[in-house]
């Protein structure tokens, strides 16, 4: 568990949220050590924050795109003040109700990617939406890096923050059993999730939210693995459903010139959408499959599995109509480019024909 002593908020009671929010150096880095040195400098120079703590392994590497490299493990955490009044401008047209100026960030960094739990310090009123603080934490940081003189960017993974309340208190009546157990509870807005613990299990209550933590990391770390890849099925299928617009727009047009470009360059189009609709399947089912054995490893070592209809819903949703629509319309196309080709080579050739005899006579 991370040695960590400042995500406390009060006796009885602590509310957090969840997202993923990932630091990035806007130039380019080639090493761990490199990219280190750019997240501290960059955090160090905003006014707003204290008690920043890096932690990371002598071994850490970067992984991901190089684009957008983060580390494979680790942890970085740090109180953070922003006044109400900024609250209230950072995202107009919201009603924030954080009840705070303080927050805890902590941003884990696990072996899908990372995961940022956002506490409200010293929030004790139920009224507190503790997933707007991902809003205003992440708001507040974008803005403040881009005023800032640092080469350091806050990029996002949606939904962050992630559609859940989260609240934490002790029971002094819970004596048997789990030391934390944990009640979700349906909501019209955001539902909410009641993490109480056993008060003779933990020393405080920032013992029980590090444990609530550790016990909670990988699986938003899956979940936001899955985000990431259904979002490059969605990119997939749109690259296609742009091709066979394309395509069609190639068939549609009049005259002459408009079918010469069909009959001699829609084929190649045609057969190059055909690839990329089954490379996209392709990928779409390996991900698929893999992330099934993801999950049954996941929830086979875990405690609870509060969310995990949340990350079958993630991991099933694929744009296979998108795909075969795409199939379809290269299919159909073809089809008609076919029948054109073959009355333009009937057509020449009776055409040549014609002009072979008449040649022929005059020579003879």
């Amino acid at each position: 568990m991370p040695d960590d002593h400042h995500a406390h908020t009060g006796p009885n009671l602590t509310f957090f949220g969840v997202g993923c929010l990932m630091f990035r150096p806007v130039k380019a880095v080639s090493t761990f050590d490199e990219w280190v040195g750019y997240v501290s400098k960059g955090l160090n120079s905003l006014a707003a924050i204290t008690n920043l703590h890096l932690d990371f392994a002598s071994d850490t590497e970067l992984v991901g795109p190089p684009s957008a490299w983060y580390p494979d493990s680790g942890q970085i955490s740090f109180d953070l003040t922003i006044p109400v009044r900024l609250q209230e401008v950072l995202y107009p047209g919201a009603h924030l109700r954080t009840n705070t100026e303080t927050f805890h960030v902590d941003a884990r960094h696990q072996f899908y990617g990372p995961v940022v739990f956002i506490t409200c310090r010293g929030s004790s009123s139920l009224e507190t939406e503790p997933a707007h603080s991902v809003i205003v934490v992440r708001e507040f940081l974008q803005k403040e890096l881009r005023k800032a003189d640092e080469p350091l960017a806050l990029t996002t993974v949606g939904p962050s923050p992630f559609h859940v309340n989260m609240i934490l208190c002790a029971n002094p009546d819970l004596k048997e059993g789990p030391p934390v157990t944990a009640n979700l509870v349906p909501d019209k807005a955001y539902n909410e999730v009641y993490f109480t613990y056993q008060s003779d299990a933990f020393e405080s209550i920032n013992d029980a939210l590090l444990y609530v933590f550790s016990e909670l990391e990988d699986e938003f770390s899956l979940f936001y693995h899955f985000v990431r890849q259904r979002n490059e099925r969605l990119h997939a299928a749109s690259r296609v459903s742009e091709q066979a617009d394309a395509l069609i727009s190639l068939h549609r047009q009049r005259g002459l010139r408009g079918k010469l470009r069909r009959v001699f360059l829609t084929s190649a189009r045609a057969r190059d959408l055909v690839l990329d609709v089954i490379s996209a399947e392709s990928a779409q089912r390996m991900q698929q499959i893999e992330g099934a054995v993801e999950l049954q490893d996941l929830y086979e070592a875990a405690n609870w599995n509060l969310f995990r209809p949340v990350l079958e819903r993630q991991l099933a949703e694929d744009f296979s109509p998108v795909l075969r629509s795409a199939r379809d319309t290269a299919t159909v196309l073809e089809g008609v480019r076919s029948i054109e080709f073959q009355v333009v080579v009937v057509a020449a050739s009776t055409l040549l024909g014609a002009t072979a005899g008449a040649i022929a006579a005059l020579l003879t």
